[in-house]
């Protein structure tokens, strides 16, 4: 007696996990499967967005024509604090001027630069403060920044328009 009341509770047993199974199968895994469709457009989209304009000119210059100015480094912000946030967080930059030395204006931009560096720093740190630490987009700041400098250079007629690279690298964001 014991052993068929044993044999049926392992037989619903069995049955009621191939009933999940099946339940499973047929409305977790297509909404699953709808869902990773989903990631996939947005992933394709946002990787569209992200391309950089300038990089076709960027890949013109030789690697031995590029040289690397640091600009700002160990740069604390101070981030804007998003909606019922109490603590206050911070982002850590670092960031530099990449130049073509190949450039007819090189000589001139390059023994000026550290003049410029207030004014670059200031306008990066204006940029990244207005950004949370939840929607801190650093491909963003990075085009802002190299249209800003891109202007900044063009308007005292350095001419380096096309061989300006800015490099910035955005630590994870401290509380």
């Amino acid at each position: 007696m014991k052993k068929n009341i044993l044999a049926i509770a392992i037989l619903a047993a069995v049955i009621a996990n191939i009933i999940l199974s099946a339940v499973v199968l047929f409305s977790v895994v297509p909404a699953a499967n709808n869902a990773n469709k989903l990631v996939e457009k947005v992933v394709k989209t946002i990787n569209l967005e992200l391309e950089n304009p300038s990089a076709a000119t960027y890949a013109k210059v030789p690697l031995k024509n590029r040289k690397t100015y640091e600009i700002g480094k160990g740069i604390t912000v101070n981030l804007k604090k998003a909606e019922g946030e109490v603590k206050n967080r911070y982002a850590l930059i670092d960031w530099s001027i990449i130049l073509n030395s190949e450039a007819a204006d090189y000589k001139d931009v390059s023994a000026n630069l550290s003049e410029y560096y207030a004014v670059l720093n200031d306008h990066l740190v204006s940029l990244v403060k207005a950004y949370t630490a939840d929607n801190l987009d650093e491909e963003e700041i990075k085009r802002q920044m190299l249209s800003y400098c891109r202007t900044y250079f063009r308007s005292s007629d350095t001419g380096v328009d096309d061989e300006l690279v800015v490099a910035i690298t955005l630590y994870p964001v401290i509380q």
